[in-house]
This record gives structure tokens, sequence and C-alpha cells, in this order.
């Protein structure tokens, strides 16, 4: 019987029907989380039935009268074709957010929970179990799973994650148990740990949350850890650390970034940084957004807060994607 294929999966059939020059010339205009997903899919099909490439093919003419399988080098197929797509050093990134040799140990069902729902699904776990959960899903959505958490479940979750080395099989077991225990399909490996940088993890999700939380967490990390905790805001990253962008990288960042964002996010900020904004548009472009700053009244601080939240985490994301260079703290973890 033909296996019944998921999103990723389904996409991951089509790339590999059409090969690797044709799959890497698609990949360079998907983001960097979907060809993350894509590239776990194609580490987890071992083989594919001619049934399910017809399924995906919907272009096939001829019916497939007889189900036959061909059998994928399926880490050399990844490697080559996000290689080609992305270069050698982003690559490597998504590899190894994948696993090791393209397949990876992560439970996919997590990444198809909404952030609110999650949240109340593990809030009555156990600490083990709700750090792991977060440590296996991207940091955004950590983000937004702490934020619904109660506030001591959410420092206790964000310690222990600043603390993982790797995840160990056992956790993982347990985990799988939970959500099959809830009716979520799991896939993956079981039977190894999984290595992780515990502590950018915890500095991302850091990242992501709203101030408030933001210092509410890293008061908490500093009262259990102060070593620890001076670790961690030594990889966060900032607002104004966007001054550190060379001028390709910042207009890069700002084609990226919504236009409604610009005003509160340039509230209050230092005029160096608010030049380095104005300098990096077109002449017209600038000279409008200054108009509409001096005309803006008063804004709330979080509205402030939370437009550069959002422009932070573009920024972020064009770096993990080797698109732009973060300088200032973490800059090495960025680079």
């Amino acid at each position: 019987m033909s296996e019944e294929l998921t999103g990723p999966k389904r996409a991951a059939v089509l790339l590999m029907s059409i090969g690797e020059e044709a799959a890497s010339r698609i990949l360079k205009h998907i983001d960097s989380k979907e060809v993350q997903l894509v590239s776990q899919a194609i580490g987890e099909l071992d083989k594919v039935s001619w049934q399910n490439v017809q399924e995906v093919n919907t272009g096939f003419q001829e019916e497939v009268a007889e189900e036959t399988a061909f059998r994928i080098k399926a880490p050399d197929f990844t490697r080559k074709m996000l290689t080609d797509s992305l270069g050698e050093e982003q690559a490597n990134v998504v590899l190894d957010r994948i696993g090791n040799n393209g397949r990876s140990a992560r439970i996919e069902a997590l990444r198809w929970i909404d952030p609110k729902d999650l949240a109340d699904m593990i809030k009555l776990e156990n600490p083990q179990v709700i750090a792991t959960v977060l440590a296996l899903i991207d940091p955004e959505d950590c983000g937004e799973v702490v934020s619904e958490l109660d506030p001591e479940i959410a420092k206790e979750a964000v310690g222990r994650i600043a603390r993982i080395k790797e995840i160990p099989p056992s956790a993982m077991a347990h985990l799988k148990d939970m959500l099959d225990e809830k009716g979520l399909a799991t896939s993956g490996g079981m039977g190894s740990a999984i290595e992780l940088k515990g502590i950018n993890h915890a500095a991302d999700i850091i990242n992501s949350v709203d101030s408030e939380l933001e210092e509410m967490l890293m008061e908490s990390l500093r009262e259990d850890d102060a070593e620890l905790a001076e670790q961690v805001e030594n990889l966060l990253f900032v607002f104004e650390n966007l001054n550190t962008l060379d001028d390709r990288g910042f207009q890069k960042l700002l084609r990226e970034v919504p236009q409604d964002l610009m005003i509160p996010a340039l509230k209050g900020v230092a005029p160096a940084l608010r030049e380095r904004f104005f300098s990096n548009m077109s002449k017209r472009a600038a000279e409008m957004l200054r108009d509409d700053l001096e005309v803006s009244g008063p804004m709330k601080v979080s509205d402030v807060e939370a437009a550069q939240k959002e422009i932070l985490t573009v920024a972020m994301r064009l770096a993990d994607e080797g698109t732009i260079n973060l300088g200032g703290k973490g800059a090495e973890e960025y680079v």
C-alpha cells in the first residue's frame, strides 16, 4: 500500500523526481524554514513508490499499474541539493538543524501545532518534557509558547534549555509517548541523543519575546546562575546592534521590512541608528519617513518595542539564511 504523504513529504517526492539541478533552482525561491522541512522529509524517505510519485506529479499521463520502488541516497541528495541552492556554509547550517546525514530525530508533529495550542497542551507536563518540546521547535514559535505559559514554568523551562547540550533518548521517548497519547502522529529517530546548543537556543527564545518577559527570564537566569546568564546575555541581539550592519546588509534588511513598522520602530532610537536607516533608503523614501516621524504623535513603549522585535526577527532570519552578517553580541553565531 502506498504511504499517505504529508505536505513536506509530497514536496520532497516532487524534488527527488525532477532531479538535483531542477530541485536546487526551486529551493532558491522558498524560505529557510520550508527548506529545512523539505530536507527533513527527504531524509525520512528511504524509498518512494511510483504510486506516490504519480500522485504528486499530477501531470503524468499514464497510470502506473505496478507499484515499484526506487531507493535513494537521501543524505547525498540532500547535501548536494542544499549546497547547490544555498552554498556550502548555509547548507551546513540547515543540515545541522535537521540532524546528521539529513535524518532528523525531531518530531515533525510539533512543527504543525499552533503555539497557543502547544502551550495549552504542555502546560501541565513535567519541566523536562516542556524543555524538550521547546528545544525541538523554532525559536520564534518558542517565544509564542513561552509567552502563553505560567511565568514560573517559563523561567524554569528556559533555564533548563540554556543548560542542554544534548537531548537524551529517554526524553525523546517520553515526549513521543505524550504526543501519541494525544493522538498526534510522530516521526523521527528515537534511538540516539540529539546534540543541541541549548544556550544559543535559549538566547534566541529570549530575543523573540517582549521586553517585559525578556527581563523576567534574564533575571531568573541571573539569580540561578550568574555565569550562565552572562553567556546568554552575550548572545542576545538588540535593536541598536543593527548599527553594526554594513550598508549592503542594511539595504537587504530594508527590502524585507514591512513599511508600517518603520515609524514605530524608529521612535526614540539613537540619532546615529536612525540616520543609518535614512542613508540606506532612496532620498525620497527617507524624506517621507522623516516627515512622517516628525508629525507622528506619542506611541506606547510596548508598540515601539513590538515593531523593533519584528524587524529583529527579520534580521535574524536573513542572518540564518546567510543573506546578511550581524555583528555585535553573538556575532560569531551568525557569520
